[in-house]
């Protein structure tokens, strides 16, 4: 597709999408967009993907479908230098998904039956079997390390059962791991009684916020 049948079209596909992604990276197309790589886009994935979050939190549909657009864009971004690698293609990434959705809804695409309160714990089984996870310790580490602390914090406590370092395991004078510790066991606190923790630092932040005037 040239860029002149790309110009002034009332309504773009997918394609669309890909095409001028392809020409933003061409010899002849932008300069910023050719110079880029996985790691330099790393940060911009992670901010979209909170404004696609923050569009959720707001209820705001506008938001929503804009920054939708800017994660599929990343998407594509990295679909394109992984192809000019001879990494991975875009019919490798979506074989990869759809070959996963298929296999981790057994009850569904096949003749298991799965009580609907358990489909979780099948997911999760399914997961531990693909990852070849055979004890606590595999599953713990595949925990992405790249989360935010609150959230990963959360995930270590469900998927370890709320365990907790014994005390000869922290190094003798490590103040950090201490107070890690601390905000840790405020997490499984919260954890526990069913409150996200992430998401009550945030609404706390948001009325933080909101009202300067009730501050201490």
């Amino acid at each position: 597709m040239t860029k002149a049948e790309l110009i002034n079209k009332e309504v773009y596909s997918f394609d669309d999408l890909c095409a001028i992604v392809d020409i933003l990276r061409a010899p002849d197309g932008c300069p910023w967009d050719r110079a880029q790589t996985h790691k330099s886009l790393r940060n911009n994935f992670l901010e979209e993907a909170y404004e696609v979050v923050e569009g959720i939190d707001q209820e705001d549909n506008a938001i929503l479908r804009e920054e939708l657009g800017d994660v599929l864009l990343e998407v594509i971004f990295h679909v394109g230098l992984a192809r000019d690698e001879g990494a991975f293609t875009l019919s490798d990434v979506t074989s990869d998904i759809c070959k996963k959705m298929i296999r981790r809804h057994p009850h569904v695409f096949g003749d298991e039956t799965v009580p609907e309160g358990s489909i979780q714990d099948s997911w999760d089984a399914i997961k531990r079997k693909e990852k070849g996870a055979k004890s606590k310790e595999d599953t713990l580490r595949g925990i992405a390390k790249s989360l935010p602390a609150l959230m990963r914090a959360e995930k270590t406590a469900e998927k370890s059962g709320f365990a907790l370092l014994r005390k000869d395991a922290i190094p003798a004078g490590d103040e950090i791991v201490l107070a890690g510790e601390e905000l840790y066991r405020l997490c499984l606190k919260q954890v526990r009684s069913g409150i996200c923790p992430e998401e009550a630092l945030q609404k706390y932040l948001n009325a933080l916020i909101a009202h300067p005037d009730s501050y201490q």
